[in-house]
């Protein structure tokens, strides 16, 4: 039940973000996204497809890399960016949860992103809706 709220989130409240939110609205060969983390603390960021249950389920794949926001990586604590690069395998709505969390922790995050995806029949995708929430169980 507690995808079922995230999608009706997602849907929801996405919907609200495309409105004037700087998305483009055009389907690219691999869209970006960029999310910020910091590496020394133990978090990251994990990203799993949400089976949407549709007649036209789409699929893609996510490659991931991160770097550092400063010139100097060796800085204790600095701040880094993970960029996630989402490439179309099968036409269709595909949605994808990425969860900042600690590893080891299955259960809690600080904060999750959802993305509402469509990949076109020639394999482009374009970013439909895009939610980020905190846990707030958390204390």
């Amino acid at each position: 039940m507690k995808i079922l709220e995230r999608i009706c989130v997602l849907v929801l409240i996405g919907c609200l973000f495309l409105c004037g939110s700087g998305f483009s609205n055009k389907y690219e060969d691999v869209p970006i996204i960029e999310l910020k983390f910091n590496p020394i603390i133990g978090y990251s960021w994990n990203v799993e497809t949400i089976d949407l249950d549709l007649e036209h389920t789409g699929k893609v794949d996510v490659i991931h890399t991160y770097d550092c926001d400063n010139e100097y990586d060796s800085i204790c604590g600095a701040d880094a960016t993970e960029t996630f690069f989402i490439r179309g395998l099968e036409a269709g709505e595909a949605c994808l949860l990425f969860e900042y969390k600690r590893a080891g922790k299955t259960s809690q995050y600080d904060r999750e992103v959802l993305a509402l995806l469509d990949v076109n029949k020639s394999g482009k995708v374009k970013i439909l809706a895009y939610y980020e929430g905190s846990d707030k169980k958390l204390g």
